[in-house]
């Protein structure tokens, strides 16, 4: 079959061009407050840091789903989520294991109102979230005088916060592309670290030395009948922060983006009746804290619109 450019085809070709370069052409809308769903994906490097006394390090691979619906003219709800995952290295002076699990869910309802500032949209919003981080620790070895005993455990972290921030929108490319930044503030309400020492309860020890009323001191243990319980403990200051930019098209964007949490040392409770933890997590010979933290997480994200 022979197809020929006669002038009638290359002018409807023409016009269909036109049409469609036009189309492209029309400005993105600049509200944050569109209905529509986002799927992404990210990649991130992730550090937990306990100073002067432990690091978890390592890469996350996250997957997002927002959902996002105008409330009357100006106004916009949106349900965020995010599920992260991946292994980390965890580091000690006395301890180091690699390959340890590391899970992250957080969920936030917000809710903002778009302001057209004439050139660019401002958008701030506030709202509710929660963050759940659950790392397992099993099989990390502690290794101190004349002993060597897995005293891994796992650990489940819940904060609950209030997120604050401002989106800023502006077109590029004659309007068919907008860049998106983000600034927000997550003020801490509450959390809850609850850390599974049971976990570590009559493991097996490599020593020469037994002591039949210890769990695992620095120089003497025994070989059973360890009396370590689960422990919760509250967390009532700190603070979070994210940042954020991406390139935005109609269906699809590219950016990055920066988060930190610090947190300050938790309430004391008790946390074993037949010994004591190794190092600075025990406060006495039967009480426990979670020490002051920091978490920064730096990625790229990708996300597709529907």
């Amino acid at each position: 079959m022979t197809f020929t450019f006669t002038p009638r085809v290359l002018a409807l070709a023409g016009a269909a061009f036109l049409s469609t370069s036009s189309a492209f052409a029309d400005p993105m809308s600049l509200r944050r407050g569109e209905d529509g769903v986002e799927i992404g994906v990210q990649y991130s490097d992730y550090t937990y840091v306990e100073p002067q006394i432990m690091k978890n390090a390592g890469q996350k691979i996250g997957l997002t789903l927002t959902a996002t619906t105008a409330v009357g003219a100006d106004y916009f709800a949106t349900l965020d989520t995010r599920y992260a995952f991946g292994d980390v290295e965890y580091s000690s002076s006395a301890q180091s294991a690699n390959d340890n699990k590391d899970k992250l869910l957080d969920v936030r309802g917000l809710f903002g109102r778009d302001y057209d500032m004439g050139g660019y949209m401002l958008s701030p919003y506030t709202g509710f979230g929660v963050r759940q981080l659950h790392n397992d620790l099993r099989g990390t070895v502690f290794a101190g005088p004349g002993e060597a005993q897995d005293a891994g455990y796992r650990r489940e972290s819940t904060y609950l916060y209030i997120p604050v921030g401002v989106t800023h929108r502006f077109h590029v490319q004659d309007g068919s592309a907008r860049i998106s930044t983000t600034i927000e503030y997550d003020w801490f309400l509450s959390g809850t670290q609850k850390s599974r020492f049971g976990d570590v309860n009559n493991t097996p020890l490599v020593t020469s030395v037994v002591d039949p009323g210890g769990c695992f001191t620095p120089v003497a243990v025994t070989s059973g009948g360890c009396t370590l319980s689960d422990v919760k403990n509250k967390q009532h200051d700190g603070y979070g922060v994210r940042l954020g930019v991406a390139y935005e098209r109609a269906h699809w964007s590219v950016g990055l983006f920066y988060s930190m949490w610090s947190i300050k040392q938790s309430d004391t409770v008790v946390a074993a009746s037949g010994g004591v933890l190794p190092g600075v997590f025990a406060a006495s010979s039967s009480t426990v804290y979670e020490p002051k933290n920091r978490t920064q997480e730096f990625g790229i994200e990708a996300k597709y619109r529907f």
